[in-house]
């Protein structure tokens, strides 16, 4: 069964999802709305609307050689570039006070002031869009570091640089970084948050679920350059959903009333499914939640370009702990659960799952069942053992067609080499002579009498068992009538 994104009825809370980001993130979020929407979608229109006006909020010029797709060409308009001009008069003006500041505390050999210089620099070319100058910056902020909260604060910049780049492996190491050097409790948790997204990026859902859901507190907003709470929450139950097993979402998702409370108390659509299916046993809210799922996946930063297999991942799975405890089911009772058509959509989707193995399961379309356990077993061994019996039936009628066959071919070559058979045979093995025509010719022996009981070994060739050559035997029973020829034409 194919999902699909309800555009029509997705609501995209921007208070809550998009406006507790800040800087680059932000932009890049909007942008990806804005790009993977259906081009007549209301969702589109306010991303586009909310874009415009962060960007004329702000100095991120850089910002627009960043992105490609359908928000570069809505971008290019006059009012956009002639912002872009203005930003960039501006920020220049600024750079050069920031870069006179740097040259004094040079001259002044103090190193936490070189480093503060470098910092604020890196911060200014961030502010500005302009990367790879605030990371050439930073990299030379961390050298006149002094401090554990030194190195956190241009670790965390480094990170969010790393990130706009799309360089995992250099991010996660900074991230690691500033967990081992945290020694605060708010800076630790917003570390493991921070990690847990990095793990979703690197596609290794059962460590981000891990770490956002053994978050005890609100991350807050300090770092909403990088991350929401609405974030936390949404990418930890999409993480819990695609890893854990269902006991697991029971104990760390939906008895976790304090992760629902801070972090999905903007995802109606989570909590109703967390709600249903792992506290009630009501799986209604399933395909209306995969629908909602696909198409926020679908504009997600992080995950759109995998949203239809995160999807079909998570529908397989709940597909799979609906039928766990059963041994049998009907396939109407599924459909009846799950609100869908059996024919079109339930019957597909189990097919789907069995045959790729994903559900231990045996169809019973004849009676409209899906057997599992020790009933499927159960009715694939007694298969098979009505197999295996009509195969060993079919097995001996051949053998017993080749064996007739062999008598045959053999009785036919030992009449056409002049063997005389017998097929009389008396109690007690005594051989019966009377319809034997075998006769003693002046003296020399008879000719050999084969009996249909006698057992032979024919494979093609004329030969017997016991190394009797038929072949000879005729040869010499023509000799023999030579012979009695020429005697007589003598006489």
């Amino acid at each position: 069964m194919k999902i699909e994104g309800n555009f029509d009825s997705f609501v995209w809370d921007f208070g809550s999802s998009v406006t507790q980001l800040s800087g680059m993130t932000r932009f890049l979020r909007l942008a990806s709305i804005y790009n993977n929407s259906p081009s007549n979608s209301g969702i589109r229109g306010h991303a586009g609307a909310a874009l415009v006006e962060a960007l004329l909020s702000s100095s991120c010029t850089g910002f627009r050689s960043r992105v490609a797709g359908d928000v570069s060409v809505f971008l290019a308009s006059p009012q956009i570039i002639n912002w872009e001009h203005e930003a960039d008069l501006r920020m220049t003006g600024v750079l050069s006070v920031l870069e006179q500041e740097l040259h004094q505390a040079k001259s002044s050999a103090i190193k936490d002031t070189i480093r503060s210089g470098y910092f604020n620099l890196s911060l200014h070319y961030i502010q500005w869009g302009r990367i790879e100058d605030a990371l050439k910056n930073l990299m030379k902020s961390r050298e006149f570091a002094s401090s554990s909260q030194h190195h956190i604060d241009i670790s965390l910049r480094l990170v969010s640089c790393y990130l706009d780049l799309g360089q995992l492996v250099n991010a996660a190491g900074f991230c690691t970084k500033i967990h081992d050097l945290a020694q605060d409790t708010a800076t630790l948790l917003r570390a493991k948050a921070l990690l847990g997204l990095l793990s979703l990026q690197e596609r290794s859902y059962s460590s981000s679920a891990s770490r956002f859901l053994a978050l005890d507190g609100d991350v807050g907003a300090d770092w909403s350059f990088l991350f929401s709470t609405s974030d936390v929450g949404f990418y930890g139950a999409v993480s819990a959903l695609l890893a854990q097993s269902r006991p697991q979402i029971i104990a760390s998702l939906a008895q976790n009333k304090l992760f629902q409370a801070v972090y999905l108390a903007d995802q109606p659509e989570m909590k109703n499914l967390i709600s249903g299916v792992y506290e009630r046993n009501d799986y209604r809210s399933v395909v209306p939640f995969l629908r909602w799922l696909h198409a926020r996946l679908t504009v997600d930063v992080h995950l759109h370009k995998s949203a239809a297999d995160i999807v079909q991942s998570i529908q397989d799975r709940l597909f799979a702990q609906y039928l766990e405890p059963f041994a049998s089911v009907t396939l109407q009772r599924l459909a009846d659960d799950f609100q869908l058509d059996v024919a079109t959509e339930v019957r597909p989707t189990l097919v789907e799952l069995v045959t790729t193995h994903k559900v231990a399961a045996r169809l019973d379309f004849r009676n409209g069942r899906i057997l599992r356990g020790a009933a499927a077993s159960s009715s694939s061994t007694s298969s098979a053992q009505r197999r295996k019996q009509l195969l060993g039936k079919m097995m001996q009628v051949q053998e017993d067609h080749i064996a007739n066959l062999k008598r045959s071919l053999l009785l036919l070559s030992m009449r056409k080499a002049g063997i005389i058979v017998d097929h009389q045979e008396q109690k007690g093995g005594q051989r019966d002579e009377t319809h034997s025509h075998s006769r003693a010719v002046r003296g020399q022996p008879s000719r050999p009498v084969a009996r249909a009981s006698d057992d032979f070994d024919f494979d093609g060739r004329e030969d017997v068992e016991d190394d009797v050559d038929f072949r000879a035997m005729a040869d010499s029973r023509m000799q023999l009538d030579n012979s009695d020829n020429e005697t007589g034409s003598e006489a």
